[in-house]
């Protein structure tokens, strides 16, 4: 704290904080309940680290007591029965109360470490009530009508600084400000009492405050980088001496200690603590952090993935785990910095569960742990719910063919979807259905399948082909999001198929000979062409030369505009009958 002056956190003051115990006149006191030391203890070493600056805690020496009247460091009465260390459990200790009149009293108790340096007291509040006489209620609280603090030492009630208030049963001061001048630097501790209307002094508060010098020139905070760590369970054996190391190489002004696998040694189960603390290249230690943690041997589910997706929706899977009594299922879309209402350590007996009520194209996190008599450890899975999905699929498939490719077009889908995925298969149906949240590309192999075309337009050309291939095709509406894709899988999508052309014949049949004719009928022979053709197309008109030419893509059974199909088939002879006599036909 800046020296010129303190400024105070929220403190509240109140009249009377207390318990009663009854206890007849003339008998000694017995708490049934175990008054432990150890928040005396932790109380007195950290005042004397404040006023020594000293990382080591020395040992409680002796332990004293006194009631209603605090006279003075030293002079209450001993407890005995325990041995020195840095925490003092007293579990029982008798009061006499001969002495004491019946009513209400303040019991306070204090330690004392091996530097001789004594701690503040800490204090309850116990009735003495005669053998027929019932506990007295507490008086209505008096108004505290005076505030007074010191620093280090407690002086007569009455005789430290005053704080200037308003009376009231309750006090808040929630910024007020103390003077430091005449304090030296260093670690000072605060205390704060005040007084009621009776006129009675209550039992003071401390608080510790640390002194800088009264100017202080901004300067850059000089940093040593960490070299190493060390640390313990359970229990601090002192700065320097932690039960295991952690080296840092090479030196760095940030460690991330997130994924360090740390050596427990055997360790019953249940609750540890871990206490851990840094070196830099000063040899200077830092203080130390304490982290909770818990030793278990139930053994952890297996996630599956996560089924059901909806735009708002979806259903966390998991196995059973040997021993598991249940599980503990978070859900989280900031990796657990917060939860979805409902699903923060929630207890589940089944092996899923369906978590709804969620934002669309929202990416969640989500962790099951398996609970017997303790928990195992968390397994963590994601999933992303999905975009909107489109409403409708295109329509009216259309092509047009070359030896190469096929030109599709088709009718755009009501609604406006941001896309279309079209996926190819040679010879017959795709079987492919395309999954939310993937991307695909063009001439991505998808299943039995091929991805032929991503896009918006409701037109492709679809090139590198075979030639003389029935290909099939279906179209899917999608919609996007950066990242997210939603296909439309609930309707059935577009589909049609078409052959490709086959390669031209590079030459004509030839010698066309007609013969066996009669009057109705002939028979036509002619050599084949080089390059062995697949078939011949011939067409007839009676009394000139055809003059139709046939359209590639185009299966002709009857006629070609005015021109009669005759032949369509890879034989080179066939018969003509049923014909008129004493007419000319052209082939």
């Amino acid at each position: 704290m800046y020296c010129s002056t303190i400024t105070c956190c929220v403190l509240s003051l109140r009249t009377s904080t207390s318990f009663a115990v009854k206890i007849l006149a003339g008998a000694d006191v017995k708490f049934a309940e175990k008054l432990s030391f150890k928040k005396i203890a932790c109380l007195l070493s950290l005042v004397l680290f404040f006023q020594t600056i000293s990382f080591s805690q020395t040992n409680i020496t002796a332990v004293e007591y006194f009631i209603d009247i605090d006279p003075g460091p030293g002079f209450g009465t001993a407890v005995t029965g325990f041995s020195a260390g840095t925490t003092i459990d007293v579990s029982t200790f008798n009061l006499a109360t001969t002495l004491l009149g019946v009513g209400r009293h303040v019991l306070c108790v204090r330690a004392k470490n091996a530097n001789n340096a004594w701690g503040y007291y800490d204090c309850r509040t116990f009735y003495i009530s005669g053998p027929n006489t019932p506990i007295t209620p507490d008086p209505p609280p008096a108004n505290i009508t005076a505030l007074e603090y010191f620093f280090d030492t407690a002086p007569t009630p009455g005789s430290g600084t005053a704080i200037p208030i308003t009376a009231g049963t309750d006090i808040t001061l929630s910024t007020f400000n103390i003077p430091t001048t005449s304090l030296s630097t260093g670690w000072h501790v605060l205390g704060i009492r005040g007084r009621n209307a009776n006129g009675t002094w209550g039992y003071y508060d401390v608080r510790r405050v640390y002194i800088q010098p009264a100017v202080v020139p901004p300067v850059t905070p000089v940093t040593s980088p960490i070299v190493a760590f060390e640390y313990s369970i359970d229990a601090d054996p002192g700065v320097g001496s932690g039960t295991f190391s952690i080296p840092v190489s090479p030196a760095s002004n940030t460690v991330d200690l997130v994924n360090q696998n740390l050596n427990v040694g055997s360790l019953t189960l249940g609750t540890h603590k871990l206490v851990i603390r840094g070196k830099n290249q000063n040899n200077q230690w830092g203080f130390y952090e304490v982290r909770n943690f818990s030793v278990c041997n139930q053994v952890p589910t297996t996630m599956s993935a996560a089924t059901a997706i909806t735009t708002t929706s979806f259903t966390a899977n998991w196995s059973a785990a040997a021993g598991a009594t249940s599980y503990q299922l978070d859900v989280s879309q900031d990796n657990f910095a917060t939860f979805v209402i409902g699903y923060n350590n929630k207890t589940i007996v089944a092996l899923s569960e369906t978590i709804s009520g969620l934002t669309t194209a929202t990416t969640y996190q989500y962790r099951v742990r398996a609970v017997s008599t303790c928990a195992s450890d968390y397994l963590t899975a994601s999933v992303t719910t999905l975009l909107t999905l489109p409403t409708a699929q295109p329509s009216n498939l259309n092509f047009t063919s070359t030896i190469n490719s096929l030109a599709l077009t088709f009718t755009a889908a009501s609604g406006s979807p941001a896309g279309y995925l079209v996926i190819r298969k040679a010879g017959s149906s795709p079987t492919f259905v395309p999954s939310n949240n993937v991307s695909y590309s063009v001439g991505d192999d998808v299943g039995d399948s091929k991805v032929a075309y991503v896009g918006a337009p409701p037109a492709f050309l679809d090139a590198g082909l075979l030639p003389d291939t029935e290909y099939y095709y279906k179209i899917y509406s999608f919609n996007q999001s950066g990242v997210l894709y939603s296909y439309l899988t609930s309707i059935a999508p577009l589909q049609g198929n078409r052959k490709t052309l086959a390669i031209e014949p590079t030459a004509q049949p030839t010698n066309i000979q007609f013969n066996s004719l009669t009057h109705t009928s002939f028979n036509v022979t002619f050599s084949g062409a080089s390059g062995s053709p697949t078939g011949y197309l011939v067409l007839r008109k009676a009394g000139s030369a055809p003059t139709e030419v046939p359209i590639d893509g185009t299966t002709y059974t009857t006629t070609v505009g005015t021109d009669a199909v005759v032949h369509n088939a890879a034989a080179t002879n066939f018969s003509q009958t049923g014909l008129t006599q004493n007419t000319s036909y052209l082939e």
